[in-house]
């Protein structure tokens, strides 16, 4: 009798391997909305192994920035209270009107993205705005902590803090979601826990700290201390790397606001998005 294995040729590991078909969660976002491009996942980064694998502009823009977002929403807040109590003169009623008013300008993220969007500076749609940004709100800041000495021109110089910070804000979004369109929704949802997880390391330093420094060095210097600190994310923004700039294509694709007002209008009417509203509403409305 002869074995069969004296007639067989020797077989490669590679050759009896199957290739597996790629799954629908490791497939690139962009793959998933457009097959016929799948060589636009080598156009990036293959994979978010590490916090080190991620895009530098990551690194140097939006890192800063959230962590200023947390920490301007936690470390002055208490001494923003105490100065309109006590400073100003302002009722525990009318300093908590002041600021629930100075919030406002987060209400209005969709406007700050279709100009961010449609209007780029220079070419760049994104480090302009965020620069422009943070240094307004370091001049507001250094209002509060300098000469400041009447609720209204409080209420105006937090107002467009805020607004600074909620522009920031959007462009950093915007951002990650660009850095993330050849990624798969695993390497997505890590890059926006680093999002998300910066700026809630930044208001957990400011919640941790802001009662002693508040009681440490006083209100104005804490207002001191917060205009410092989006100067340094506007320095870290500057030397980023170079944002690429908008194609010729880009820009004859930008939308008329009537357009962006419609699109937000109809998403605004349907019923699980205006019941899910008045839903946060009463939620955030009632103690």
């Amino acid at each position: 009798m002869v074995s069969c294995t004296e007639d067989m040729a020797p077989v490669s590991k590679h050759d009896t391997m199957e290739t597996a078909p790629l799954a629908y969660d490791d497939a690139p976002l962009c793959m998933k909305d457009q097959p016929d491009q799948a060589e636009c996942a080598d156009e990036h980064l293959t994979a978010l192994d590490s916090f080190l694998g991620v895009d530098p502009v990551f690194h140097y823009v939006v890192i800063p920035n959230m962590v200023v977002k947390g920490l301007q929403d936690t470390l002055p807040a208490l001494g923003t209270l105490y100065f309109f109590k006590d400073d100003l003169g302002v009722g525990p009623v009318g300093a908590t009107s002041a600021i629930a008013i100075v919030n406002l300008p987060w209400t209005l993220k969709p406007i700050y993205g279709y100009i961010s969007d449609n209007y780029p500076i220079y070419g760049m749609r994104r480090k302009p705005y965020i620069v422009g940004s943070m240094l307004f709100m370091c001049l507001m800041w250094l209002c509060m902590a300098t000469f400041i000495h009447d609720k209204y021109s409080a209420i105006f110089c937090l107002i467009f803090a805020n607004l600074g910070a909620a522009i920031a804000n959007v462009c950093c979004e915007a951002i990650t979601v660009e850095l993330t369109c050849d990624l798969n929704y695993k390497q997505a949802a890590l890059l926006q826990s680093y999002l998300w997880g910066s700026c809630a390391a930044g208001a957990f330093v400011g919640s941790a700290f802001g009662g002693f420094v508040l009681e440490a060095i006083g209100k104005r210097w804490m207002f001191g201390i917060m205009s410092f600190i989006p100067a340094c994310s506007a320095i870290s923004t500057i030397l980023a790397p170079a944002e690429t700039a908008i194609s010729d294509e880009a820009k004859v694709a930008t939308e008329s606001f009537s357009a962006f007002a419609t699109k937000i209008v109809a998403v605004l009417v349907e019923s699980h998005v205006w019941r899910a509203c008045i839903f946060l509403f009463i939620f955030f409305a009632v103690p």
